[in-house]
């Protein structure tokens, strides 16, 4: 049995108060070497999954909806035996094929680094990030919504699918180093 101050020493059937300290320390020879390891990878694990699928789903959303647009232009010409004039149709099968060929590049890029975090379970010492700018889909005040997209493992690779962004108009912020989840807690 155990009370709210302590913890039943066993084969004793006493209660002892276990420190906080102590009761970590007993704790962390029961979790995996990654878990023990110092290197956030469980705290962080959530976040670079949702990065992780974040860049697969919008590729294929994005993939999908540009070769529908494509397909629905390319009838329209067809059915009026000429190319189209409709420069808001031509404006979003653009915007689409751009957003297409980024995350196409992103999820190239990224996949090694993800697998690499997947089978060693740690974070990597350095990993990257950009973000694009798009404007929210439901407000009319301008507002933007920042999508971080990475990991990358290098700044060069990370600048390299920026600047694929920047080639199809998408505004973009800098390349810059991924911080993990515990530097938001520093000095809180």
């Amino acid at each position: 049995a155990t009370h709210a101050a302590g913890v039943v020493t066993a084969g004793t059937g006493h209660c002892r108060r276990v420190s906080g300290s102590t009761r970590k320390k007993r704790l962390a020879h029961r979790l995996r070497p990654h878990e023990r390891n110092g290197d956030n990878y469980l705290e962080n694990r959530r976040l670079v999954a949702v990065l992780d699928v974040n860049v697969r789903l919008n590729k294929l959303t994005n993939c999908m909806i540009a070769n529908s647009l494509a397909t629905l232009q390319a009838e329209g010409d067809k059915k009026s035996k000429q190319p189209s004039n409709n420069t808001i149709l031509k404006e979003m099968v653009a915007e689409q094929e751009g957003l297409c060929k980024l995350y196409e590049m992103a999820a190239n890029e990224t996949k090694t680094t993800f697998n690499e975090i997947r089978d060693r379970k740690k974070l990597l010492n350095q990993q990257f990030v950009f973000s694009i700018l798009q404007s929210e889909k439901d407000d009319n005040d301008g507002a933007l919504a920042e999508e971080e997209i990475g990991l990358f493992s290098s700044i060069e690779s990370c600048s390299k699918v920026e600047e694929v962004a920047r080639d199809h108009s998408i505004p973009t912020r800098k390349c810059r180093e991924w911080k993990d989840i515990s530097e938001l807690f520093k000095g809180a």
